[in-house]
């Protein structure tokens, strides 16, 4: 699906977040990187508009000059990205358009799968509001495997924050109904990610104060109990730096140093940075069944 990324329909104003647009000639430096509005000068026609822009996380003196049509607004120019935020302004929006430019085009472009109107996307606007950069990247994990698993199978068959037992009850994040599996998913978000016990057994009594472990027996145990025989259970890691992290996570499950299995079918390692990377690992029969999910969304 196409993402439309347009410009202002009217003049930008001071301190206002921008982008350039794809078609302007530049360096990769003033491409990927977010500019702030420092001087506007007016003209009689929009398109003659020009402004002066200086980055905007950097202290450094740098200024540019670029004409309205070569300035995309961030976060607002994003057509699907502007849908979720909604009216009035966002608080927490304007950390979100200091993003890079790929990494916001990314976002938009898996929020092309979602249906604003009957999905769950509340809570990925309750991030946003909480102006927490970890927090903003936890919604990009979750968007990031929606949209593979969308594009692949259809909209009818993945389903955001579906409850394990009734309306009151515990979530997870993704659930699946493709090729005859009942796949549930919950992703684990960088900010968890970093919590990973180096040591001990990832369930184990020693960890009960860790995030995950907490994740994993309150969310992953009660939908043992209460979902069906057969449906299958994954632990999905959303890593940011794929060499490091993924082989890490990688030697983990290796070493068995996680009992992942006791709880979960299988473990999903996947990564956003340019092509979608992704790991797959079964720990039970019922896992092993899910591999064909996974290898028709690469195939795909």
């Amino acid at each position: 699906m196409e993402c439309s990324i347009a410009p202002s329909t009217e003049p930008l104003e001071i301190g206002k977040i921008v982008h350039l647009s794809r078609n302007v000639e530049s360096d990769d430096y003033a491409k990927n990187s977010a500019w702030e509005i420092q001087e506007i000068n007016p003209s009689e026609q929009l398109e003659n508009y020009s402004y002066t822009v200086r980055p905007a996380e950097l202290d450094q003196d740098i200024s540019r000059q670029y004409n309205h049509q070569s300035l995309i607004p961030s976060p607002r120019g994003y057509e699907y990205i502007d849908a979720l935020l909604g009216d009035p302004p966002t608080k927490g929006e304007e950390l979100l358009g200091k993003f890079r430019r790929p990494k916001l085009e990314l976002i938009n472009t898996c929020l092309s799968v979602v249906d604003i109107e009957d999905d769950q996307t509340k809570d990925w606007v309750n991030e946003i509001r909480k102006k927490d950069i970890d927090r903003i990247n936890s919604i990009i994990a979750e968007m990031l495997l929606l949209y593979h698993l969308r594009s692949t199978f259809g909209y009818e068959q993945v389903s955001l924050n579906a409850k394990i037992c009734g309306s009151d009850s515990k979530d997870f994040d993704i659930h699946v109904t493709a090729e005859e599996e009942d796949i549930w998913i919950e992703v684990v978000k960088p900010d968890f990610s970093a919590s990973l016990p180096e040591e001990v057994g990832f369930i184990s009594g020693d960890t009960t104060g860790n995030s995950i472990d907490r994740k994993l027996k309150n969310k992953f145990r009660m939908a043992r109990d209460e979902l069906p025989e057969g449906t299958v259970l994954i632990l999905a890691n959303y890593v940011e730096q794929w060499t490091m992290q993924g082989m890490e996570i990688g030697q983990w499950l290796d070493e068995d140093y996680y009992d992942v299995g006791d709880i979960c079918d299988g473990w999903l390692t996947y990564s956003g940075l340019g092509k979608t990377d992704f790991d797959y690992r079964s720990f039970t029969e019922a896992g092993k069944a899910s591999n064909r999910i996974f290898e028709r969304m690469l195939d795909g």
